[in-house]
């Protein structure tokens, strides 16, 4: 929990002792708009009850009237506040919403019962919140609140019960009100299904989706929800709808729209459409598309038609002139061994996305050559080096050591993390050295990192399980001169290390042969 709740909270009480009915309904009413921050309130009433150095809980301390401040002390001395301010013949709009946060879940109770006398939508999202209440009499008055609600005034209050509702997904009461909200939205007025819609919460954009409210939405809409929203998963969802329904009405014009979205998922759906709209030829042209979803239904679509793609990736990799990075792909993922060669002229594509490519193409056929994934692992992308390190852990056995000692002290941190990660692959002292070298280095996160793994190697004789004494990993053999330089980078590294765990790791060292 950020600073930013508990001190909401302690302006909010100052807001409701100063008795400004206008200021505390605009507070109240713009705290609504924002469910989370609706809900991070919660948790700071209720949660945060520490006061100095001890735990209050919420019993009565006897002051002279409601007006009286708080003692400083900080959130458990809130909870005495709200029940004074609450107590009053007409509490403050703050005070009912605080106290339907409290902990005594007699004070949430009754002031979820004077939130449900008032009609104003404004108070749907604190009601719907309680929906969520740990105790069985405060959820049952605010699931019927909620019920009444959604049915006499859907226009009013589904918006905001339906986002309050859908910023909790994690809470395990919030199911029965999440049935009520779906059940709302599916018959629910088109003016506010077109708020649900702009909705900035993925969740509920995607249940009106689900509850069927799009099928009437004009199908330009549907394409610019395929093309722009930021859901991954709402967004192949709108293409398949609206390609269903542009196949139906003739609209190439929006199939290609969808086929050439900035995005995979719809794009495979716009040229899966457009094929079967009898235009295949956009599929023939994604065979060397950098997505491999689009390249496989592009080479599906192919077979159908009798295009061979395997003879379209080798004739794109063959010419003299860079080839398009998908068809080095496409090539890797249909090709045999006896396409090692060509993928291979790749290497030293111009684009870095092109190396990349060809080596992962090299692969995929199983001939990568450890010299040339060696040297793309100096390469100058950052993408490339990560790409190289993937290829080469799978090929560890056959890398040299002394060719990933310096890659250890280089100045690219991504050369730092890949050497680091292939000398562990390596296994005994090469893993053991690599642990001592980069926890003394220069970069903070790989120091962490090593350290850790020196940690965990230098207890592991003395994990205990519940059954069986865990058994280290085999120990360690190595050389006298390889002990004598592994003792000294451990002494160099001794400040970092805990007592304990620089006595077990020298210990460890001095038994190994």
């Amino acid at each position: 929990m950020s600073d930013a709740a508990p001190r909401l909270v302690e302006l909010l009480l100052a807001a409701d002792v100063a008795d400004d009915l206008v200021l505390a309904h605009d507070a109240v009413a713009a705290l609504a708009r924002q469910p989370r921050a609706v809900v991070r309130l919660d948790q700071a009433v209720r949660h945060q009850a520490w006061c100095q150095d001890r735990y209050l809980p919420w019993q009565t301390v006897p002051w002279p009237d409601a007006q009286t401040p708080p003692p400083a002390g900080g959130p458990a001395c809130w909870h005495e506040q709200i029940r004074r301010r609450i107590a009053v013949r007409e509490p403050g709009p703050i005070a009912v919403v605080l106290a339907v946060m409290h902990p005594d879940g007699r004070l949430r109770e009754s002031a979820l019962r004077r939130m449900t006398q008032r009609s104003e939508g404004v108070w749907t999202p604190y009601i719907t919140l309680r929906t969520t209440d740990w105790v069985r009499p405060v959820r049952e008055i605010a699931l019927l609140a909620l019920v009444d609600r959604l049915l006499e005034n859907p226009a009013a209050h589904l918006r905001p019960a339906a986002e309050l509702v859908f910023s909790v997904p994690d809470r395990k009461r919030a199911r029965t009100a999440r049935l009520q909200v779906d059940a709302a939205i599916a018959a629910g007025p088109r003016e506010v299904l077109g708020e649900l819609r702009a909705s900035p919460i993925p969740a509920l954009r995607r249940a009106a989706f689900r509850a069927g409210t799009w099928p009437g939405t004009a199908l330009d809409e549907l394409v610019r929800v395929a093309e722009g929203d930021g859901d991954p998963r709402l967004r192949p969802a709108a293409a398949e709808t609206a390609a269903r329904e542009a196949l139906w009405t003739g609209r190439g014009d929006l199939l290609a729209r969808l086929a050439m979205a900035s995005h995979a998922s719809v794009r495979a759906v716009g040229i899966v459409a457009a094929a079967r709209a009898g235009d295949p030829g956009r599929a023939l042209g994604a065979l060397d598309d950098v997505s491999a979803v689009i390249r496989a239904s592009a080479r599906d679509i192919a077979r159908r038609h009798g295009v061979d793609a395997l003879a379209h990736y080798r004739a794109a990799v063959s010419g003299p002139e860079a080839p398009a990075p998908g068809a080095l792909s496409g090539l890797g993922e249909t090709g045999g061994p006896t396409d090692a060669a060509l993928a291979g002229r790749w290497l030293a594509h111009p684009e870095p996305d092109g190396r990349l490519r060809a080596l992962q193409a090299l692969g995929q056929l199983d001939a990568v050559p450890t010299d040339a994934a060696l040297a793309l692992f100096a390469d100058s992308s950052a993408a490339v080096v990560r790409g190289a390190t993937a290829v080469l852990l799978r090929r560890i056995d056959g890398v040299p050591e002394e060719a990933l000692w310096p890659a250890l002290a280089d100045g690219r941190r991504v050369r730092r993390v890949g050497a680091f990660r292939l000398l562990r692959a390596k296994g005994g002292v090469p893993r053991l050295k690599a642990a001592l070298v980069a926890a003394g280095g220069p970069d903070p996160k790989l120091a962490a990192q090593a350290l850790a793994a020196l940690q965990a190697w230098a207890d592991q004789p003395f994990h205990w399980s519940a059954r069986v004494r865990l058994r280290p990993d085999g120990d360690l053999s190595c050389t006298p001169g390889e002990r004598t330089e592994l003792m000294g980078l451990a002494a160099g590294i001794g400040g970092s290390l805990s007592d304990r765990t620089r006595e077990r790791l020298l210990s460890r060292l001095e038994k190994s042969a």
